[in-house]
């Protein structure tokens, strides 16, 4: 155990030098295919870290690492100076966040649910407000305070702590208040995201006072951007623990927040809230053992079953890179996961009979006779027939952490706040945005009912082999299912290290267009006869431009053990501010 008194987190640590390097990393952060590929892979043998996004973040992390802290100390210490550094658009310490934890020295792997919880008092969640049209403006949502859920981002952080932590629970928030107090350069994404926001900024004074200097003008890029009032709440909760969002003042002004704005949130809501530890989805593929996060959350069920189905139509050993027909095959395996957006009477109509449920569908037959249905494209045409039944197509936003510490403790971390940039609603109390979650999921929220846990599609991921942590990954993005499945199965199937994965252009998430379910790649990522080949075998795809694939892609990150040399290999997605670390 490192000694408490010699732990210090605080940035100032790594010298002036290294943290403007850092914060120009942050500042500088764009989205092409010259940056994925600036991106190195990191090696080390202590330990190693890598998170989708906040490049210093993902330096504290490491920083808790060298400092003996365990995998969780750094992935949670890393997820909270995330949420600082993005200025609470992205993710939220009002959010949501899911683990997948390996212990090493017992074998056993756990899984933690801190998702949203539904209001206890809204009976009529279809009433909801949300989003007219989304197709024509995804952030067109009517501002109410009914989209607001009961968040578990603090909580998780709390229970996760409290079983797998090694440092004290005060000192992972140190770098979140340094880059809250001390300030962050606004980058060209985030002085566009402001710009494009102030609608929703400007609607409340606290939040306008976020966003604007003292003469009023708003905060632009290359300007420092501090947030003192999130510093002093983030000390309040790293003195008192999460219960202080749960039951003290901030709980009080939050429900406050909400009710101005026409929520049905109260304090019980808020008390009553409780993390969940389940036992992980747990599968085998190709010789490994794979752990998924479990239900309610859909997905774990999602990956699991891909994979599985990928077995059934054995694509084991081909190298769907190289080959049409292997491609075309996992481009239909990743179309299952909208299963998961369907309620069970909507299954029960479509798919009469068979038992489709999120508890079958982590069942290998189930997942070999989904093949069965998916293989000859009969699946596709049934998806463009439901595509009005599926929820708003309106981004969403989450990132993740992996680690690997020292003694081969393996965390796998994602956090959200499952809606648009900032919510739509432009709450913040004492400088943490509230997402609107609810805008867009009233009939997700209808299916749990009141007070119960709110499904996600979240999906931290570990597997092992021969007791072994052999790769740890998590992933966000619209894409997420697509690239995961990808991912691992480049890592674990075809031997290559995670950096090798990411640049393995494949494929991206499905949406429907003029003729029909269609694919989307990057422009200029495969040669126009394998397209050709690819199309030819029923399946549509369509090439992309850099700015319009952001948000058709997942972003991934992974930490793998080297099977030859026992060495951890780290790799990042390669855009914006993710980043790879190892000691």
């Amino acid at each position: 155990m490192p000694d408490a008194t010699a732990v210090d987190l605080n940035p100032e640590r790594w010298g002036a030098a290294e943290l403007t390097r850092y914060l120009n990393k942050e500042a500088a952060a764009v989205w092409d295919d010259e940056t994925v590929n600036s991106h190195p892979l990191a090696r080390g043998r202590r330990g190693a870290i890598a998170g989708t996004s906040g490049a210093p973040a993902v330096r504290a992390g490491r920083a808790a690492l060298e400092q003996g802290g365990s995998a969780v100390d750094a992935a949670l210490t890393t997820a909270l100076a995330q949420i600082a550094v993005n200025f609470g658009s992205a993710i939220s310490y009002a959010g949501i966040l899911t683990m997948v934890y390996f212990e090493a020295a017992t074998g056993k792997v756990y899984s933690l649910n801190a998702a949203y919880n539904t209001i206890l008092g809204d009976t009529d969640p279809m009433s909801i407000p949300g989003i007219a049209n989304p197709l024509a403006d995804p952030y067109g949502s009517e501002p109410s305070g009914r989209a607001t859920l009961v968040p578990g981002f603090m909580a998780g952080v709390q229970a996760a702590h409290d079983r797998f932590g090694k440092l004290p629970f005060g000192e992972l928030f140190a770098p979140a208040i340094y880059f809250a107090e001390t300030g962050v350069p606004v980058s060209p994404e985030a002085a566009e995201e402001i710009g494009q926001r102030r609608p929703v900024l400007s609607r409340r004074p606290e939040t306008k006072a976020v966003f604007t200097k003292p003469d009023g003008s708003w905060y632009e890029l290359g300007d420092v951007l501090c947030q003192p009032a999130l510093a002093e709440t983030l000390r309040r909760v790293a003195k008192e623990g999460a219960s202080y969002m749960y039951t003290g003042p901030w709980a009080a002004r939050l429900v406050e927040a909400v009710q101005s704005e026409g929520g049905l949130m109260t304090l019980e809501d808020l008390a009553k809230y409780e993390v969940i530890w389940h036992e992980p989805i747990h599968a085998s593929h190709n010789g490994y053992d794979v752990y998924a996060h479990a239900l309610p959350a859909t997905g774990g069920v999602n990956t699991v079953e891909a994979l599985a189905m990928a077995e059934a139509a054995g694509l084991a050993g081909i190298d769907y890179h190289k080959d049409p027909a292997a491609f075309a095959a996992f481009i239909r395996i990743t179309r299952t996961m909208m299963l998961s957006f369907l309620s069970p009477p909507v299954l029960e109509a479509v798919f009469p009979g068979i038992d489709l449920s999120p508890e079958s569908r982590a069942r290998p037959e189930t997942s070999a006779l989904l093949w069965e249905m998916v293989k000859d494209g009969g699946f596709d045409r049934t998806l463009a027939q439901m595509m009005g039944l599926l929820p708003a197509d309106e981004p969403k936003h989450s990132a993740g952490v992996v680690c690997v510490d020292e003694e081969g403790n393996g965390c796998s971390i994602v956090q959200s706040i499952n809606t648009v940039i900032w919510g739509g609603t432009g709450i913040f109390v004492d400088g943490i945005s509230i997402p609107d979650s609810a805008s867009f999921q009233q009939a997700q929220v209808a299916m749990a009912g009141p007070g119960a846990r709110l499904p996600d599609p979240t999906n931290p991921f570990v597997c092992v082999e021969d007791g072994t942590l052999r790769l740890v990954s998590s992933s966000i993005g619209a894409g997420l299912h697509e690239r995961t499945l990808q991912c691992v199965v480049d890592v674990l199937d075809h031997g290559v290290d995670p950096k090798q994965a990411v640049d393995a252009r494949g494929f991206m998430r499905t949406t429907p267009g003029p003729g029909g379910m269609s694919t989307a790649v990057g422009g200029g990522w495969h040669e126009p006869a394998f397209l050709d080949a690819v199309r030819a075998q029923g399946v549509l795809v369509t090439e992309l431009t850099d700015e319009d694939r952001r948000f058709h892609d997942g972003y991934w990150v992974g930490v793998a053990r080297d099977p030859e040399t026992g060495d951890l290999l780290a790799g990042d997605s390669g855009v914006g501010t993710s980043r790879a670390e190892a000691i």
